[in-house]
């Protein structure tokens, strides 16, 4: 079971900024290069947790917000997401809304919307090994 605390924790891991930078760049450059009627095939993330969606502004930095999909089986993972919820907004990960959530079993899918160019960043960092 995670805590707050280990999620701050996270957060603030510079080893994982950078692979959650590297990631969401990776996943918006498929999202991007992939046209309309493509499939996109985005990198997963970790062991049975994988990006369905991704809509991101196309000036990222623009702060007009962003919204992704995740899907996994991985009951951790999904507990992070709803632990970021309950963070207060903030100037380096902006604010965070749950979209949708959902179980099947053991499988959950949650979209989540942000405000914060790097907001999305957080999520992967939550999700990532």
């Amino acid at each position: 079971m995670s805590s707050l605390a280990d999620v701050e924790s996270i957060l603030k891991d510079p080893d994982r900024a950078e692979k959650a930078f590297d990631w969401v760049e990776s996943a918006i450059e498929r999202s991007t290069a992939a046209g309309d009627q493509m499939t996109r095939m985005y990198p997963v993330l970790a062991p049975g947790v994988f990006l369905n969606q991704l809509n991101v502004c196309q000036d990222y930095s623009c702060q007009c917000g962003w919204n992704a999909t995740f899907s996994g089986r991985d009951p951790d993972r999904r507990e992070r997401i709803d632990l970021l919820l309950q963070r207060e907004p903030d100037e380096q990960f902006g604010h965070f809304k749950i979209l949708s959530a959902r179980e099947n079993g053991r499988l959950w899918t949650v979209q989540i919307a942000g405000d914060d160019d790097l907001g999305l960043d957080a999520v992967v960092r939550l999700l990532l090994p």
